[in-house]
């Protein structure tokens, strides 16, 4: 059976047939003397995305005892690094931890160690495996010159 796939630039097909694996970075399609390759994706060993599934799921957890310490809290021994918060700010809080512990431990349970995964942005996004943006310069001039 042969498979097609329609670029988008061009609305060609290019007969999947003949496609190769380019190592470990991706698909590579060729038409004619004409390579393109499909999209930008990482791969990763089963081994190292459990590590850091495991680490990012240690981290929530790390936030969810903190959070349900702080629903014990008394108000009046808030200090200016540790703020005293609402329960239902605490609360939303530890529910939005624990769904995140769920989902990424279901994800964790199913990697396969010898074997290695192909992860485009939106799963490295889910698995918060990319790092954060970084901090804007301080301080931002707003100003138009």
């Amino acid at each position: 059976m042969v498979q097609l796939l329609r670029t988008l630039a061009t609305a060609l097909c290019a007969d999947l047939s003949s496609c190769c694996p380019l190592g470990d970075d991706g698909i590579v399609v060729g038409e004619g003397w004409c390579v393109m390759i499909d999209g930008l994706k990482l791969t990763m060993p089963g081994d190292a995305l459990k590590a850091k599934l495991a680490n990012r799921i240690r981290k929530h957890e790390t936030a969810l005892e903190k959070y349900r310490a702080d629903l014990k809290m008394d108000p009046k021994d808030q200090t200016d690094e540790h703020p005293w918060l609402p329960e239902h700010i605490l609360e939303s809080m530890i529910d939005e931890r624990t769904d995140r512990i769920a989902a990424l431990t279901l994800i964790y349970d199913h990697i396969a160690s010898g074997e290695t995964y192909l992860l485009d942005k939106a799963d490295l996004q889910f698995a918060e495996l990319l790092p954060p943006p970084p901090e804007p310069e301080w301080p931002i001039c707003m100003a138009r010159r």
